[in-house]
């Protein structure tokens, strides 16, 4: 593999050498050539000192603006709130000037102040410190009998389509090669790619270069506080690792995919959100017709769900569930012998050992957690699953000593009352 990554680097540097150039910010999809002029017209009368002539081109473009984003919504955007919300909220987000959530320069730790490098350490070592308890998985050679299918070979066709399809926005990870060269030279890279990707099929291994990440903390909340329970550890692979997960991923859920529980809305292809949510109100509408019915729900959230996954527990369940024994070495050098470091404004930590686990941002972490949870309330006739999001329902009928009834019986007397005295 560092053969692979020194070729198409050096290629690179001789052929595409890095230079550095001044970037302009894009303007805005509302923004028209007329408002431009204005906005040049309203910064001449301002260097003229003509304030009152300043002032009435101010207000114009601020009116031409407002009225250049209401059209924009309404001919761009509107239209697209049902099919492709992913494309609606990052226009209302663009429109009400909302900023992504970013991490402080400094943070506060007990009566420590840490900033720089000092502070990627301490959100290191705090996202470690959960997984301080668990026995790390042990490297195991590959069996001498270890055959691959055929069908789990992937073919140049497979890999170049694959990487045809990556998004030259993601980042490329520790190894140098934009995502966008490795998408517009797929059908180069492809051979190459192929016979190394079989070549760790073969071998069930997973190469050490994609098991070092680094790890983006990503702000839970608009003003962080709290280190552990504020940011969450998105960890940025590599593209390459994305493309071999992706073929683990699909031969995983082609053995697995009729064992999940299906009541899981998360992470399944045809499933969302709003499909869960659905279902939820459609159980609560339908179970309480009956005046003397009941529900009670339970809601259930595992905290670091996925960052206090243990390797051996998931194995096993692997095995349980008759994972192919291929699939099951590759998936157990994916998790062995991992690093992580955090990166914040241009500072980086040092690389430390993770023992357990699964890398949020990877492609296979998602379908793992799946299987991790899968067993979760399975006996529950009303259950809904999320991630590490669960609710759990029940109908109850209600007697007359219920204390919901009597409950009830006292609201209904307040508002006979009420309802009384205003008339």
């Amino acid at each position: 593999m560092s053969v692979f990554y020194n070729k198409v680097i050096t290629a690179l540097d001789k052929f595409m050498p890095v230079k550095l150039c001044r970037l302009n910010t894009n303007d805005k999809p509302w923004m028209t050539s007329y408002i431009k002029n204005l906005i040049v017209k309203r910064q001449r009368a301002w260097k003229k000192g003509n304030v009152p002539l300043r002032n009435f081109f101010r207000n114009k473009v601020s009116k031409e603006i407002k009225l250049a984003m209401g059209n924009h919504y309404r001919y761009n955007l509107e239209n697209t709130r049902s099919c492709n919300p992913r494309k609606w909220w990052k226009g209302v987000k663009a429109i009400t000037r909302q900023k992504p959530n970013k991490i402080p320069n400094k943070l506060r730790f007990g009566d420590h102040e840490a900033t720089g490098v000092e502070l990627t350490e301490l959100i290191n070592s705090v996202f470690l410190r959960i997984i301080d308890e668990y026995q790390p998985l042990e490297p195991v050679p590959t069996p001498p009998d270890f055959i691959v299918p055929d069908n789990f070979l992937l073919s140049t066709c497979q890999v170049s389509r694959k990487l045809s399809n990556l998004n030259a926005k993601k980042s490329c990870g520790l190894k140098p090669i934009p995502t966008i060269v490795l998408k517009n030279l797929s059908t180069i890279l492809a051979p190459p790619l192929t016979n190394i990707f079989n070549s760790c099929l073969m071998e069930g291994c997973f190469p050490s270069e994609w098991k070092s990440a680094d790890v983006c903390p990503a702000p839970k909340k608009t003003k962080v506080v709290d280190i552990e329970s504020d940011l969450r550890p998105i960890s940025l692979s590599s593209p390459v690792a994305k493309v071999y997960e992706s073929h683990l991923n699909s031969l995983l859920l082609n053995h697995v995919g009729s064992k999940l529980d299906d009541r899981h809305f998360g992470s399944v292809k045809g499933s969302s959100t709003t499909c869960a949510l659905v279902d939820l109100m459609n159980f609560l509408y339908s179970n309480t017709d009956n005046p003397n019915d009941a529900i009670r729900l339970c809601f259930y959230d595992l905290s670091k769900g996925f960052d206090r996954v243990d390797h051996y527990i998931l194995l096993d369940i692997l095995r349980e569930l008759e994972v192919h024994p291929v699939l099951i070495q590759s998936i157990r050098s994916f998790l062995t012998g991992r690093h992580q470091g955090v990166c914040v404004d241009g500072f980086s930590s040092e690389w430390k050992p993770v023992s357990a686990g699964i890398p949020q941002g990877s492609v296979l972490g998602p379908t793992l957690f799946l299987l991790m949870v899968n067993a979760l309330a399975y006996r529950e006739s009303w259950r809904w699953k999320y991630m590490d999001d669960l609710t759990v329902s029940e109908t109850l009928r209600i007697v007359n000593n219920s204390r919901a009834l009597l409950i009830f019986s006292k609201v209904r007397i307040i508002f006979v009352n009420l309802y009384t005295k205003r008339k």
